[in-house]
């Protein structure tokens, strides 16, 4: 967290999204780790958007981890002689 005021600390990806638009973080949003790395303050790496579509980017991100998993598992397995009863 940053000091940006007399008893005022926002997060560091906060200043930075908000530096990078312009603007001050809109009520009722959050600023949303576009790659998942949570020290990776990058303004390309920030997005910017409502709570709500914040909770389905972070369900999607964990289903695309999912999905990344199990390919693997599937070249794994495909490069393994299997023997099949």
């Amino acid at each position: 967290m940053l000091h940006k005021g007399k008893k005022d600390y926002v997060y560091e990806h906060i200043l930075v999204w908000e530096e990078a638009n312009g603007r001050p973080l809109p009520d009722g949003w959050v600023v949303h780790h576009i790659n998942g790395k949570r020290s990776d303050n990058r303004p390309a790496n920030l997005l910017g958007l409502p709570k709500k579509s914040h909770n389905y980017a972070l369900r999607l991100q964990a289903q695309q981890k999912r999905i990344r998993q199990l390919e693997s598992e599937v070249k794994k397995l495909k490069t393994q002689r299997v023997m099949v009863l």
